[in-house]
């Protein structure tokens, strides 16, 4: 090749090169800042009553981006239960938390009331352990349960096992209530029940004392005063 085509060869090339876009790294998601990186991690609302909260990291587009009123922190709520979750930051150093928002039997979609009378007898020569409330017509469904108890002393008082479960005549069952606070004369208390299935349409619920299943040399009286059942439990992201 003579030099003269071999100069404009080279010399073509450098242009070409010149001309051609230059490559650069990805740019960082809109909303996000290019110091902080392009992701965030959050805890996510799942909406479960038994695990309300998973960590996640997602793109900070998607949790605030200033261009679109769809996508910020704000939006980032859901409805369930009768309660408003919310996904939030997470700090540094923290985990997410682990506490169950809180049930209400305003929002319950049944309420079993049960009578005024105590579980286990006042006097030793009768025993009262359960209590049924029929007549119910409770569809088959996954429920979260909230139990209230209480009782009536005339005076100041310490006793250690006033609890009891609701059993539903599907055989299904909540967990036992917290025994209820010594020394007050009328203590009362509201528990959750956690999340039971009930697997046919329930027409009765017995509230059943701890001492039926643990049997104690001295039972001692509460009033189990209702049940509430509310729709869902299960996760759900």
């Amino acid at each position: 090749m003579k030099r003269g085509m071999t100069l404009l060869v080279v010399v073509s090339m450098l242009v070409a090169a010149m001309a051609a876009p230059a490559v650069a790294s990805k740019a960082p998601a809109s909303g996000a800042d290019p110091e902080e990186g392009h992701k965030v991690t959050i805890c996510h609302a799942t909406r479960s009553l038994t695990n309300p909260y998973v960590e996640v990291t997602i793109d900070v587009a998607a949790w605030n981006n200033p261009t679109d009123p769809k996508h910020h922190g704000d939006n980032h709520t859901r409805t369930k239960h009768g309660i408003t979750w919310k996904d939030y930051l997470l700090e540094e150093g923290q985990e997410c938390s682990l506490d169950r928002p809180p049930l209400s039997c305003e929002l319950a979609d049944f309420v079993v009331e049960f009578s005024d009378d105590k579980l286990v007898s006042t006097t030793s020569s009768q025993v009262r352990l359960s209590e049924t409330v029929t007549g119910l017509t409770i569809p088959a469904g996954t429920y979260s349960l909230l139990l209230g108890s209480r009782d009536i002393r005339q005076r100041f008082l310490v006793q250690n096992n006033e609890q009891w479960r609701a059993v539903f005549s599907d055989g299904s069952t909540s967990l036992y209530t917290a025994d209820l606070p010594d020394g007050p004369a009328n203590p009362s208390l509201e528990t959750f029940g956690g999340v039971v299935t009930l697997t046919e349409l329930v027409t009765s619920v017995t509230a059943e004392h701890w001492d039926v299943a643990n049997v104690s040399s001295s039972p001692d009286s509460v009033i189990p005063d209702y049940v509430c059942l509310t729709r869902g439990g299960g996760a759900e992201l």
